[in-house]
């Protein structure tokens, strides 16, 4: 499938199982990225009382926004 994009980090195999099992377009998360990023992200120093929210315009899935 040339027309796939590659991933980093799934295996040809795993894309086409995704694509036969939801079709496409579909989109597929690494979970270990997101809660790496998630964790830089609140480590950021936060002067004067700051907090690190998420962009529900970003992404609004809620499987990512209930679980990081």
């Amino acid at each position: 499938m040339d027309h796939i994009e590659r991933i980093r980090f799934l295996k040809q195999g795993q894309i086409k199982d995704i694509t036969a099992k939801f079709g496409t377009p579909v989109f597929a998360y690494s979970e270990n990225s997101l809660r790496q990023q998630a964790h830089k992200a609140l480590s950021f120093p936060a002067p004067y009382g700051l907090t690190v929210r998420y962009a529900m315009k970003a992404n609004p899935n809620t499987h990512i926004i209930m679980n990081i």
